[in-house]
């Protein structure tokens, strides 16, 4: 469901469909949000690299975060992050998920 949701908000950002050509502003973007998911949503130290994860702990995460409510979320997050975090756990999950997949393949 959380894929179906992604492609509905790629639809009418007019974005390209999934998997689609990563631009070079979007790899900086990647790497800023697999650091804060990695600590935030992941609960990994702060000095881990983020980028040497198996990404399928993002795809594990958001299979286990997406039907959370956003309070559920909140219980399973690091408690300093905020509430935005939670919110966009399960489309941030899978949508680095599906970045890191792409950007693998290139």
């Amino acid at each position: 469901m959380c894929r179906q949701e992604i492609q509905t908000i790629l639809d009418y950002a007019q974005i390209d469909d999934l998997p689609f050509k990563i631009k070079k502003f979007i790899k900086l973007y990647g790497i800023e949000n697999f650091h804060h998911f990695a600590v935030d949503i992941l609960n990994i130290a702060e000095s881990f690299n983020p980028i040497s994860l198996n990404t399928h702990m993002y795809l594990e995460k958001a299979q286990e975060v997406c039907p959370l409510t956003i309070e559920e979320i909140r219980k399973v997050v690091r408690p300093e992050s905020n509430i935005e975090k939670a919110q966009t756990s399960c489309f941030g999950l899978i949508f680095l998920y599906e970045i890191y997949e792409i950007y693998s393949q290139n």
